[in-house]
């Protein structure tokens, strides 16, 4: 009978090679038609902005918070990397989803490195079950392919620790430095970046090498520094401020100091928040509860890095939103990996069974989380097109953010997420339908989620009103209303 004790340790591996081969495939048809979330088009409008204008703008958030006019608490670097695809490549949500990719494939690469020249166990069984462990997860899965931050995140961060344990590791000061680059260029790109300057920083800091502290802390501030490259006068310096305390994605109590400290008892529950994250995380908790001896014997750096993540992206982060959980993911799986593997070098087999159970069962569900991503897919494009098409060209129009993709040069497009931000900031108490008429839109564009999302019915949106009327409805739950112009008494 096959004995799993044999999976990572035998030369040949039939069963691993064909099960990452199914696993990137999946991927790849993945592709086909993928869902859009609100960020890619968000983050898309920005990007083609930057590329047409040399400004982070928003066009489709004209009349919220000054974004027509610049954007300075975007995720900069990340809305750069957009600007130079849509040079390069052109405008599309396909040419802007491929950015993690690379990303993706580096961080493939950088887990292998490390194993290989940091850890006891590196086979390729071991290197096997890495990328597998890896690619299938539903986090990596969607957010590789997906025009938001996270997956160059993951990268850069571990990036940085690869680097900081070689400089740690032989005394070297110019590994640290470039460690500090790195995670000053995360947090470049998005904010949250700062995660890994806090948690480099602190490692060393706590190690007592003071001098590698100071020389990361210097390199990382200095790249980090670069996002405020577009803050050139006090009037810059206080929109900054105006639009950081009224961003949408923001509570009050995110401005709370003290709150900055409560949200580590609030952890738990985005790394056990869902399937998607307790099944990594069970995991984890699995191998550290067997093999924490050995992992603290010879994987201390790894350990304390960690954790030290986990603390600084429960302390920066704006919430526990679970996107976020993609930057442990890579320091997850190595020590998972490594857990494994010298469980499975053991003479006693009680734990090989079980560990070989518990990574079925994470293997399954994230297959099955991947296959219902792909049964979202959908040609949004097409759909825009085809919604769009009942409504003059060059009309002023309030729409769904994601028909940026591709109606952005076809309509003056006001996303319906003005309306809803400027309500729940208390900026407006007016009707939707008095906001359109008073703003001077012609026409409004709904999905069924947009009518939830105002606390509208589908009754009331068919049967018009005073100051609209339904002209189309679309089987796929799109919704085309005319906009009555204002009658003066």
């Amino acid at each position: 009978m096959y004995q799993v004790s044999q999976l990572l340790r035998q030369k040949r591996h039939p069963l691993l090679l064909t099960l990452l081969i199914a696993v990137v495939a999946l991927f790849v048809f993945s592709f086909y038609h993928r869902w859009i979330h609100m960020d890619d088009a968000w983050f898309a409008d920005e990007a083609l902005m930057m590329a047409r204008t040399g400004q982070i703008r928003s066009e489709v958030f004209t009349g919220f918070l000054q974004y027509e006019d610049k954007v300075l608490n975007a995720h900069k670097f990340h809305v750069i990397q957009g600007a130079w695809f849509i040079q390069l490549f052109g405008f599309s949500p396909w040419v802007l989803k491929a950015i993690p990719l690379p990303y993706l494939l580096l961080l493939i690469v950088l887990l292998l490195y490390y194993q290989r020249n940091f850890t006891g166990y590196h086979s390729t069984g071991v290197q096997l079950l890495t990328v597998i462990l890896l690619i299938i997860n539903a986090s990596i899965f969607e957010y590789s392919y997906s025009y938001r931050p996270e997956l160059s995140h993951a990268c850069l961060g571990f990036f940085s620790f690869l680097l900081l344990h070689k400089g740690v590791q032989q005394n070297a000061l110019l590994p640290v430095a470039a460690a500090g680059l790195l995670a000053g260029l995360a947090a470049f790109i998005h904010l949250n970046g700062l995660t890994f300057i806090a948690a480099g920083g602190g490692l060393l800091f706590l190690r007592e090498e003071f001098r590698k502290t100071a020389v990361f802390a210097f390199a990382s501030l200095a790249v980090t520094a670069l996002y405020f490259f577009d803050i050139g006068t006090e009037q810059d310096f206080q929109l900054f401020l105006f639009q950081f305390r009224h961003d949408p994605a923001l509570k009050e109590n995110n401005f709370s100091f003290w709150n900055y400290f409560v949200k580590i008892t609030y952890e738990h529950m985005r790394l056990f928040r869902a399937s998607t994250q307790a099944s990594l995380t069970g995991l984890l908790l699995l191998i550290l509860l067997v093999c924490f001896s050995y992992l603290r014997r010879n994987h201390g750096f790894l350990l304390m890095y960690t954790l030290l993540l986990v603390l600084a992206v429960a302390v920066i982060t704006r919430d526990i939103n679970t996107k976020y959980y993609i930057l442990y993911i890579p320091f997850f799986i190595t020590i998972i990996a490594q857990g494994v593997a010298h469980r499975f070098a053991q003479a006693d087999f009680r734990w090989k069974y079980v560990f070989g159970g518990a990574l079925a069962v994470y293997l399954i569900i994230h297959t099955v989380l991947d296959l219902q991503l792909i049964g979202r897919r959908t040609d949004t494009v097409a759909t825009h097109a085809r919604v769009a098409a009942t409504i003059p060209e060059g009309s002023s129009i309030v729409a769904p953010i994601s028909f940026v993709f591709n109606q952005i040069d076809r309509f003056n497009i006001q996303a319906i997420e003005v309306y809803r931000y400027l309500r729940e900031k208390g900026s407006i108490q007016i009707s939707f339908w008095e906001y359109c008429q008073n703003t001077g839109r012609q026409y409004v564009i709904l999905h069924i989620s947009s009518i939830q999302d105002l606390n509208l019915s589908v009754e009331e949106v068919r049967a018009g009103g005073e100051q609209f009327e339904c002209i189309a409805a679309f089987p796929d739950d799109y919704y085309v209303c005319r906009i009555k112009p204002e009658t003066s008494l």
